[in-house]
């Protein structure tokens, strides 16, 4: 039986899939079912996949298994970006302003002034709008389409960089208490010797909390559950003493 696996992209799809079914994206087999363009190409799609491990042809299988082919998942190698170097931050973290004003326009008639920071390895944006900092309240996902749709504006594809979109430092101040939550868990965990769930369901907000635990070698975090019901859990290293 096929799973159906919906996401933003192929590509995040493909990477749901293999989750689900412990298997590598070179493993599965896939046919598309739906597929949503959003704004700009890109904000608001949606594709929906039917998603298959594949297996070795087995004497007398069923017709379906013999004719239903499976597509192999595409592979396209990634080439090491270099890092855009203070200037060329500069110059695009401009861009990027000016183009993030554009996009408040969709969700503010008045004119929406945006903070450029531009440090030695990334570019922060902070929207100065409280009708936007409710709106991004209402919807935690909004601020990782922003920094998506952002990441392929640029018309220099040739550097990486890092970007941070903020609405009035909420985000910033989030990522402070949420600092906080990943030591005491840490610290809980370690003495207790037992794993802990965080119902976090906003994945950005999991992130943080992961990167921030990436370097304790006293625990492990890893994601359960499926879809919203997805979870993280901290887990002591039994490999520590």
């Amino acid at each position: 039986m096929a799973l159906v696996v919906e996401a933003k992209s192929l590509q995040l799809a493909l990477v749901k899939a293999a989750s689900q079914l412990g298997v590598t994206q070179a493993e599965l087999g896939y046919e598309i079912t739906a597929e949503k363009r959003g704004f700009l190409g890109l904000f608001g799609g949606q594709v929906t996949l039917e998603v298959w491990k594949k297996r070795a042809p087995r004497a007398g299988g069923s017709r379906r298994e013999e004719g239903r082919e499976p597509r192999r998942a595409p592979h396209v190698p990634r080439e090491r970006v270099p890092a855009a170097n203070p200037q060329e931050l500069s110059v695009l973290g401009k861009e990027l302003q000016s183009a993030c004003q554009k996009m408040c326009g969709f969700f503010e008639p008045e004119p929406v002034s945006v903070l450029l920071t531009v440090s030695t390895d990334h570019i922060s944006l902070d929207i100065q709008s409280e009708t936007l900092r409710a709106q991004f309240a209402h919807n935690g996902k909004l601020l990782d389409a922003f920094e998506h749709i952002l990441h392929k504006i640029p018309k220099d594809r040739t550097k990486s960089f890092r970007l941070f979109v903020d609405v009035m430092g909420t985000r910033k101040a989030r990522e402070g208490e949420l600092l906080t939550v990943a030591q005491e868990t840490s610290e809980k965990v370690f003495q207790s010797k037992q794993p802990v769930v965080l119902n976090y369901r906003n994945a950005y907000d999991r992130k943080v909390i992961h990167m921030a635990l990436d370097q304790d070698p006293r625990v492990y975090t890893q994601s359960v559950g499926h879809g919203p019901s997805r979870k993280l859990m901290v887990a002591p290293n039994k490999n520590y003493v």
